[in-house]
């Protein structure tokens, strides 16, 4: 399994939960130092790659896939990957956790997707520029990388985009341009054309991750010119 940035020992403090690239390049280190520790025990590879992962790790599987067949194809070749329940649509789907005023069982996916991501697109200078001040106080200290996403949820509103500022939230239903939407779009994984075979799995019942992101996928794959 890959070590993702600013999880285990890290002098990063929030894991940047839902960057593809991130969650990319941390796979390609564990299938490096894989091949290397391999190698130092004398056991010999079959040349052959298969990936997969459920959920966040869904969406790090496919691009995981398309970093090495866009990139390091003369590395590694895929034989296959198998992306089960993941978040590929974030911008899309995913998003309408943010847009729907509607009860979700994880609300702490909104705040550790905003100050994980932060760091990267510098989408706000200070909590209070996005947080409603009603959470203020109490959501911004969770997001020092020590607390869980219980610890967040016991703190959240059951309808996740009550934390947001009115104004920030109305920017973002309504601007297809807003800041947040294109660093969602940034980390959406399903607009390529995969070479090696992808076989997709997905739960209708899945509360956290709609279902509906892989048909998005799919239908972008086919769209691509894919098999």
């Amino acid at each position: 399994m890959p070590d993702y940035l600013g999880l285990g020992i890290t002098n990063i403090p929030l894991h940047p939960y839902i960057h593809a690239h991130s969650e990319a390049t941390a796979s390609v280190d564990m299938l490096r130092a894989s091949k290397t520790f391999l190698n130092s025990i004398g056991k010999e590879l079959n040349n052959q790659l298969f990936l997969t992962g459920y959920s966040q790790g869904g969406h790090a599987t496919m691009a995981l896939h398309r970093l090495i067949e866009q990139q390091l194809s003369g590395e590694f070749t895929v034989t296959a990957s198998s992306p089960m329940s993941g978040p590929y649509d974030i911008s899309g789907t995913q998003a309408e956790v943010i847009t729907n005023d509607s009860v979700y069982s994880q609300p702490a996916f909104l705040p550790l997707v905003m100050f994980g991501l932060n760091p990267v697109y510098n989408l706000f200078a200070a909590p209070g520029d996005v947080i409603n001040p009603l959470y203020e106080l109490f959501i911004p200290p969770l997001m020092n990388g020590n607390y869980s996403t219980g610890d967040v949820n016991a703190v959240m509103p059951a309808i996740p985009n009550q934390i947001l500022e009115p104004a920030v939230l109305d920017s973002f239903r309504t601007d297809p341009n807003h800041y947040f939407r294109v660093a969602l779009q940034q980390n959406d994984v399903y607009d390529w054309l995969p070479q090696a075979p992808v076989k997709m799995f997905y739960c209708e019942a899945d509360e956290q991750v709609a279902y509906q992101n892989t048909f998005v996928a799919y239908n972008q794959f086919i769209a691509n010119g894919a098999n």
